[in-house]
């Protein structure tokens, strides 16, 4: 904007000089020489302000100019900063990216190489578990070898036991009345005991003596027979009377059933014993049975001398 100087403006028309004798003139024109000087002063000072104000602003300007080339540079420079900050931001994460994948890979490496250690790992358990089925195999196998050799040597025991132990017929408690009641039925029939010259056979024919006569039973003889020796007899045959074709012999022999229940109850205690009729030719009278006590048996020295002369076991 152009600045005004004071010399540009001007004033009203040039007044006409007053006759000096005009006072009143005068001073109308005196007060307007005075407002004009007035109105001078104050435009000056209107066109003062302008002229600073046009001069602030072109400071103003020149500070905005400054400021918008510094700005300017500012956001170059930022720009080129931003620029380099985005690089080294992209190196970065592709570093870390690479840092990611590479312990990503030592992961999955050392998972691996843990799988892999965990399945030798598993395959020796698996060994130590087969290893140890075998060894309990082994130990059962050994168990039941063991507990077969004890199962034979109880079954020895038994019977040397038996071997060794003298025959016996309990008279006290519920089992002598039950052996009591089983030939109590045959009261009356006549009995004769032979028995070879033994002291343990002779023990046994004592008791089944005591027995029957209990039961009622008549012992009408007992001898102590060497003749039973040949061949030697083991055990107790009790011989009924050889039956007739009578009618006793149709209805059942009386002497067949009294040396049947008698063989049961020596059995039941463990004893030897069967039935065999007499021979025809023999001197048992009718309603008489014949009672032979023989050795006691040897199961275990009997069935030790069959094995060391290979003759099989008889059948059971």
């Amino acid at each position: 904007m152009p600045i005004i100087s004071t010399s540009q403006i001007t004033t009203s028309p040039s007044a006409t000089v007053a006759d000096p004798g005009n006072a009143s003139e005068i001073e109308s024109l005196t007060q307007r020489v005075h407002d004009f000087t007035q109105r001078v002063q104050n435009l000056t000072q209107s066109v003062a302000g302008w002229n600073k104000a046009i001069l602030w602003s072109l400071v103003g300007a020149a500070v905005t100019g400054i400021v918008v080339v510094l700005a300017t540079y500012m956001a170059f420079r930022r720009a080129r900063d931003l620029a380099d900050a985005q690089s080294d931001l992209g190196n970065v994460k592709g570093g870390l990216l690479q840092a990611q994948l590479q312990e990503r890979d030592f992961r999955i490496a050392k998972a691996q190489s843990d799988a892999s250690n965990a399945q030798t790992e598993i395959a020796r358990d698996e060994v130590k578990i087969a290893q140890a089925n075998t060894r309990t195999e082994e130990l059962k196998a050994q168990n039941l070898a063991t507990e077969a050799r004890l199962e034979d040597e109880r079954n020895t025991r038994l019977k040397l036991e038996q071997t060794l132990a003298p025959r016996v017929i309990f008279f006290g408690g519920a089992a002598a009345a039950s052996n009591i009641d089983l030939l109590t039925p045959f009261s009356g029939i006549e009995a004769e005991i032979d028995v070879v010259p033994d002291a343990e056979a002779e023990r046994a024919a004592n008791q089944i003596e005591s027995l029957i006569q209990s039961a009622g039973w008549k012992v009408t003889a007992a001898f102590a027979r060497n003749e039973l020796n040949v061949p030697p007899s083991d055990g107790v045959v009790v011989n009924p009377a050889y039956p007739v074709e009578t009618e006793e012999y149709l209805q059942g022999s009386r002497a067949k059933h009294a040396a049947d229940a008698l063989v049961k109850v020596l059995t039941g205690e463990n004893w030897q014993a069967r039935t065999q009729y007499a021979n025809s030719r023999s001197t048992v009278k009718p309603n008489t049975i014949r009672i032979n006590v023989g050795f006691k048996p040897s199961p275990y020295f009997d069935e030790k001398m069959r094995h060391e002369l290979g003759i099989p076991d008889p059948p059971r």
